[in-house]
């Protein structure tokens, strides 16, 4: 009930927060930490501030395709994921290293242990957290709005 009630405040603040005015100084780095199945919105185009998204599920993702409609079998499985995983290669080991550095950067060097999550690094300010949004040009008003109090 508490989780419920915190998402229901965080979005009452973010729909009174305008979403069109940018303050971020140049240098600042946001790094979104999402999932496919919880796209992104609303990423705007701030001068001196780069804006990444992590997607975390590049790996559950590649082990979906490879092991989609494989026989009960093991041996006869085992071989045909390794062929998949051959073909496929070129497309799939990219969205896998992606997610693997993207997990470890969420973890190791941000401290974060759940998403989405958005990320603020403000050149002279400590690293701020917003967590359950993926709205970045609302989680942007919202942290200007914390930073300006």
């Amino acid at each position: 009930m508490t989780r419920h009630l915190a998402t229901a405040a965080l979005m009452l603040l973010a729909s009174a927060v305008p979403t069109q005015a940018h303050a971020l100084p140049p240098g600042t780095r946001v790094e979104v930490f999402t999932t496919s199945d919880l796209p992104v919105r609303h990423i705007p185009s701030i001068e001196g501030v780069e804006i990444a998204v992590w997607r975390l599920d590049g790996i559950v993702q590649a082990q979906a395709v490879l092991s989609r409609g494989l026989p009960a079998d093991a041996r006869r499985a085992a071989r045909i994921a390794g062929e998949r995983l051959q073909r496929r290669r070129d497309h799939l080991a990219p969205r896998m290293m992606e997610a693997a550095r993207g997990l470890a950067h969420a973890l190791l060097d941000d401290g974060i242990d759940r998403y989405p999550a958005i990320v603020f690094h403000v050149p002279g300010q400590k690293t701020s957290v917003i967590y359950g949004m993926r709205d970045v040009s609302a989680a942007v008003a919202i942290h200007e709005n914390a930073m300006g109090e």
